[in-house]
């Protein structure tokens, strides 16, 4: 039996994660992806706690680690969305990964990169209007400059693309060469 594929695309914000995802979705459909992107996770939790309290935090992070493991327990083949800040975000990564390979999935990390000045573009643009994303150069900056989301995990090889060098459906071509050439 082959294993689920969970593909974990991330980057800071603007880079094109959701854009990407949703591509690599519609390009690779016969293998029946999901896009199960960062925000679905945090609206859901913000709907009951203040954002960012304690409460809200360890809820987030229950409800991802659920529905991936759920997902991938039920053969459901998943691409997540993430915002990596090193090293805030270490633990969840770690437990993330270790839950879908113990589901009996296999997972793809993705990064994705941009120059500040191409995140500072995009995160104006209005498809981000009516979403609980960064949509603000003062939003943007402030998370720029309070966490580091510009480095690859640690201990973790990633697939590293540059969105500043190719569209959304290149970058989701080459995810799918990627995954094929490890089958």
């Amino acid at each position: 039996m082959q294993a689920t594929p969970f593909v974990f695309i991330y980057g800071p914000p603007a880079v094109g994660k959701l854009a990407v995802a949703r591509e690599l979705a519609a390009q690779d459909a016969q293998r029946g992806w999901r896009v199960y992107h960062n925000h679905i996770s945090l609206d859901c939790v913000g709907a009951v706690f203040d954002w960012f309290s304690p409460a809200f935090n360890e809820s987030v992070a229950a409800v991802r680690l659920a529905m991936i493991r759920a997902g991938v327990e039920h053969r459901i083949p998943l691409i997540f969305t993430f915002v990596y800040a090193k090293p805030v975000d270490d633990a969840f990564y770690l437990d993330l990964f270790d839950k879908v390979e113990c589901a009996g999935g296999t997972v793809y990390p993705v990064r994705l990169t941009a120059r500040v000045e191409t995140l500072r573009e995009r995160v104006l643009d209005p498809s981000r209007a009516d979403t609980s994303k960064a949509k603000s150069l003062e939003k943007l900056d402030e998370i720029l400059r309070t966490y580091d989301t510009t480095h690859a995990l640690p201990d973790r090889e990633s697939l590293t693309i540059d969105t500043d060098q190719c569209s959304a459906r290149q970058a989701a071509e080459r995810i799918v060469r990627h995954i094929n050439d490890t089958l």
